[in-house]
């Protein structure tokens, strides 16, 4: 079934009536100043649906996550930790259409910012169809194959997102809000400059990678990104970005990964030490089972059976 979004939520932001029994969730827009738009979004569906909606041009800067119940225990939520950990960033020449399928059970929560081109010309005083060959040109050179490039949200940049996103609706004024918007644009540009000069520097990738192998290092993965980065010769923030760009995900995620590598390696020389060995992993009881489960595809007490 295929369902148009401005069909799907009355004027208010809540579901019509007539998708309630299918649909749950709530569509927030506002309109901070002229060429601005934000919108927070989340559906929860009970069917399978397509979601379609239309896209005006201009840059988007999105924040997805979603989350489903497992079918074994309804009371434990598994996120897509590839999408939490990330901002994606879309330019688009024309207005498109596109049709979204919707997985039942899943949480999707969608927060958005559009900024016309119009806005995006006076913000950096450039000709539109400059700043539109400049993000084009980086979709093309950066981007996947829906030419949507991904940022990491590095400690810099979630100084400037975390006012946007963990807003409080009825407090946000409308000129304080287009202001961390506004600084919120210019250090995904700053970003994007960081990764262009990454992607073209061998030097630069040789110390991304050096830093890879430092913390595959037992004792490295406990040090911070910034001592981790200053070894190698990088700033945190080059550091992150490039991290991400080459090895395809966050720092933090891969240190997780090396924590629970070497802490299966202990549980299955020590299995009657468990409770030890997830503390030291610094994730409680649940977390170090569910991170198990990813890495490894089953759980932590079946691992020493099988290798």
């Amino acid at each position: 079934m295929q369902i148009s979004i401005h069909d799907l939520f009355n004027a208010a932001g809540n579901v019509q009536d007539i998708w309630s029994l299918s649909v749950t969730g709530h569509r927030n827009t506002l309109h901070p100043a002229p060429g601005v738009t934000l919108l927070e979004q989340s559906i929860c569906v009970s069917r399978n649906i397509e979601v379609i909606e239309e896209a005006r041009p201009g840059l988007y800067i999105s924040f997805y996550s979603s989350c489903s119940k497992t079918h074994a225990d309804t009371s434990k939520q598994h996120c897509d930790s590839d999408n939490n950990e990330c901002v994606q960033i879309t330019y688009l020449p024309r207005k498109v259409e596109g049709a979204f399928p919707l997985n039942i059970d899943t949480h999707y929560h969608l927060t958005q910012i559009h900024l016309t081109p119009e806005r995006c010309a006076a913000l950096t005083g450039e000709p539109e169809d400059k700043i539109m060959s400049y993000f084009l040109e980086a979709s093309d050179e950066l981007g996947n194959s829906t030419n949507v490039v991904k940022l990491p949200i590095t400690e810099q940049l979630k100084q400037v997102i975390q006012p946007v996103i963990e807003r409080k609706p009825s407090t946000s004024r409308a000129i304080s809000m287009t202001g961390k918007i506004y600084n919120m644009f210019f250090e995904i540009i700053e970003h994007l400059q960081i990764v262009k000069h990454i992607n073209s520097c061998g030097d630069c990738q040789n110390k991304v990678l050096n830093g890879q192998n430092l913390l595959e290092v037992a004792f490295s993965s406990k040090h911070s990104i910034e001592r981790t980065a200053q070894t190698v010769g990088l700033n945190q923030t080059a550091f992150e970005v490039g991290f991400f760009y080459l090895v395809g995900q966050s720092i933090s995620t891969y240190k997780k990964q090396i924590r629970i590598k070497q802490a299966a390696l202990e549980l299955k020389n020590a299995p009657d030490k468990k409770g030890k060995i997830v503390t030291d992993t610094g994730l409680s009881m649940e977390e170090f089972e569910e991170a198990f489960l990813k890495q490894f595809g089953i759980l932590s007490h079946h691992y020493g059976q099988i290798h």
